[in-house]
């Protein structure tokens, strides 16, 4: 989901669906989710910047 999201161009919710096979309207819950945990994991191993 993320590479679909932000490595590539961005692309509409309903082609990141189609190639994800998850419902457009989970994208963005799934998304949230998503980083949510990746800062958790990052900031678990020291990468966080703080401000």
């Amino acid at each position: 989901l993320l590479r679909e999201l932000f490595f590539d161009s961005p692309r509409p919710y309903a082609e990141v669906a189609r190639n994800t096979g998850i419902p457009a309207g989970g994208i963005g819950p799934t998304r949230a989710r998503a980083l949510t945990q990746l800062r958790r994991r990052l900031d678990e191993h020291g990468l966080t910047r703080r401000a």
